[in-house]
């Protein structure tokens, strides 16, 4: 049986799947049934700044700005205190690491927090930083710049490892990265998310939108797993949002990350989908020959440039589900090296695809009613009748399609 060990920002973990920050982690209970059920690391359910702020301003009448600052600090105090307690209790019941979290929007009092929460025992710190940028009069970098102040004044004063947890919502997440790395941050969870805001039409107010992720918004994690682990390598990467699956775990450590956080499934399915995900994981290793995570953990990254290729896309590419008239199919090689359309139609047509080897052999044409003509020197593209490659432009991999009796010539 193989190994899903791992290692994330320091920590050794027995299974890549940690537990994020959610209303379960704040029940000790509940983190003993996680790692039961095979969790590698917890995260406490975090500390929020705003829920401070709030519950001062919720007490703030009109009194005397002394009794103010008694009150303002009183509070603060008692959230923090329950907070140790939680953190100190989880230390006596687990053996896992117990990763403390703070979630945070401004460049506050968390440099003193943070070392209370080492003290009582944290095995890292996660800082979740959940801001939007709605400025008009904002600066370029600002945003960015004070999402580095805030892991640079924590960094300095503890010596457990801190995690950087951040929002999509960044004009160059790879650039802030390495920045997080030379100012001590250990890792990088991609990407934290939003409160999902709707619509009642009804009753023409605002409303709460599904809380709970799905496999459909693993994309975007996923492509910035395989472009920061590539770029930055000595920063440990985690996946967050949209991991469902084991074969979500799978594609994460594939991009290049070390562990996923998940909480959306294990609210909904409960402590034995970890199990479920760590026996998924086991088994697909198993298959593939894989003895270890090591074995292809980044496999997929853009350090590979093929794969930095296919990270990069932004544009979409066309896909034919029906298509009527089509009289074959071919195979092109090597004309655009990120392209895959699937042709489906009548009796005889197939998979126009590109394989990367230039020719079409018998293997890769089936059943092409016409021969197939040249459209380039290198014999690495093909016509045939009704349906042919219009244009290629190898500056920016675009194409068309067009319906005609004649071959034209690649651009």
């Amino acid at each position: 049986m193989s190994s899903i060990k791992t290692r994330f920002a320091g920590l050794e973990l027995s299974s890549p799947v940690i537990v994020g920050s959610s209303s379960q982690t704040a029940s000790v209970s509940k983190l003993v049934e996680f790692e039961k059920a095979g969790a590698g690391a917890v995260v406490l359910k975090s500390l929020f700044e705003e829920s401070i702020t709030m519950e001062i301003a919720a007490n703030d009448t009109d009194i005397h700005p002394e009794a103010y600052d008694y009150l303002a600090g009183y509070i603060g105090e008692k959230v923090l205190s329950d907070y140790l307690g939680l953190i100190r209790e989880a230390k006596k019941s687990l053996s896992i690491p117990v990763i403390a979290s703070i979630a945070c929007h401004t460049d506050g009092k968390w440099e003193e927090f943070a070392k209370r929460i080492e003290e009582a025992g944290a095995d890292a710190l996660e800082l979740n930083i959940m801001s939007l940028c709605t400025a008009r009069n904002y600066t370029a970098g600002s945003f960015e710049k004070m999402n580095a102040d805030i892991i640079a004044h924590v960094s300095r004063i503890v010596n457990i490892p801190v995690i950087a947890k951040i929002g999509s919502n960044l004009t160059n997440p790879v650039e802030l990265c390495d920045r997080f790395l030379s100012l001590g941050a250990k890792g990088v969870v991609l990407f934290n998310r939003f409160y999902p805001t709707d619509i009642d039409i009804d009753k023409i107010q605002f409303s709460s939108g599904n809380p709970f992720t799905s496999s459909s918004d693993l994309s975007l994690p996923l492509r910035w797993a395989g472009i920061v682990s590539a770029a930055v390598t000595g920063l440990s990467v985690a996946v967050s949002g949209g991991v469902d699956s084991w074969q979500g775990v799978a594609k994460s450590l594939l991009s290049g990350a070390s562990a996923v956080e998940v909480a959306s499934c294990v609210i909904r399915e409960g402590a034995s989908w970890i199990s479920s995900a760590n026996e998924g994981l086991k088994n697909w290793q198993d298959a593939k020959g894989f003895k270890s995570i090591a074995d292809y953990q980044g496999k997929l990254n853009a350090a590979d440039p093929d794969n930095a290729d296919k990270l990069a896309r932004t544009q979409f590419i066309k896909h034919f589900s029906q298509v009527q008239d089509l009289e074959g199919a071919g195979v092109w090689g090597g004309l655009a090296p990120i392209i895959e359309v699937r042709i489906s139609g009548p009796p005889g047509s197939g998979t126009l695809r590109r394989d990367g080897v230039g020719t079409c052999s018998d293997e890769t044409k089936p059943n092409l009613p016409l021969p197939a003509q040249k459209l380039c020197p290198q014999n690495r593209g093909f016509s045939w009748t009704k349906v042919h490659l219009k244009r290629f432009c190898p500056q920016n991999r675009g194409f068309s399609w067009t319906k005609s009796s004649q071959p034209e010539s690649v651009i």
